[in-house]
């Protein structure tokens, strides 16, 4: 809902329709912030939900219930696709499937909030897997599905807008590696042998948990000290040998942003 409000303070703007799946509190803040939206179902998220329901039948019978919910999803209007979903549901019944089933469908999809599933609710796609798949990109591609902290999520955000994003920013071929390729990597320790590296009364090993693209690499160091984890900034002068920054540093290259020193 604080997203929506966002949006809507923003841009100053009211959007028409609203899609998404079935979830309540998507519904309850599209009514509270954007009240005269038109609220669609995703037609993928309906499909896939019946479909479930259907598995209790023999694989005609199921069959059948998928053919004839996809013919009322190419329904024109409101009007056609009530007065179908009707005749639809009584021959469920005529033909002896079962009632709880042809209840659920009715109450669920063709009464309840998020009826319009069907081809005629908007003049635009059915369906928001075209989100769903760059909500997956972001997760492989960027984020690789681990929860950031603050300063993990403000380093990709940032990448990501600018390099990906943008249609402003510079032709990577004519800036010469000035801005170096993505750099980022699961977490893993750095066990530094002769405690060069150890944080003011902390331990000697560090997560190492992710990069950013600046020309001077930076990492952010997650360490525990007296029975707290605290992420800070760490500038790391070395030389680049590939395209990923090596964990093996030399004694005096890493310098603290921050006001904890090194011993």
């Amino acid at each position: 809902m604080c997203k929506l409000r966002a949006i809507r303070g923003s841009t100053g703007s009211s959007p028409s329709y609203g899609l998404a799946d079935a979830a309540e509190a998507i519904s309850l803040a599209f009514q509270r912030v954007f009240p005269s939206a038109v609220r669609l179902m995703c037609w993928f998220h309906m499909n896939k939900a019946a479909e479930k329901k259907t598995k209790q039948f023999n694989k005609a019978v199921a069959q059948n219930i998928k053919d004839n919910i996809f013919m009322l999803h190419n329904a024109l209007n409101v009007s056609q696709f009530r007065n179908v979903g009707l005749l639809m549901s009584q021959s469920w019944l005529d033909s002896g499937i079962d009632p709880n089933f042809v209840e659920y469908f009715k109450t669920e999809w063709l009464y309840s909030e998020v009826f319009r599933w069907f081809e005629g609710a908007s003049p635009f796609p059915s369906t928001n897997n075209g989100v769903e798949s760059q909500n997956n990109q972001i997760k492989s591609q960027h984020s690789f599905r681990e929860r950031l902290n603050f300063h993990e999520f403000v380093t990709w955000a940032t990448d990501m807008i600018k390099l990906d994003w943008s249609k402003h920013h510079p032709d990577p071929s004519q800036i010469e590696q000035k801005t170096p390729p993505h750099i980022y990597a699961s977490a893993r320790t750095i066990s530094l042998a002769d405690g060069s590296y150890e944080l003011s009364g902390c331990a000697r090993d560090f997560d190492w948990v992710a990069f950013n693209n600046q020309i001077e690499p930076f990492i952010f160091i997650t360490h525990k000290c007296n029975g707290k984890s605290e992420t800070v900034l760490v500038e790391v002068k070395v030389d680049r040998t590939d395209d990923y920054m090596t964990p093996e540093f030399d004694a005096g290259i890493m310098e603290l942003s921050q006001a904890t020193e090194l011993e």
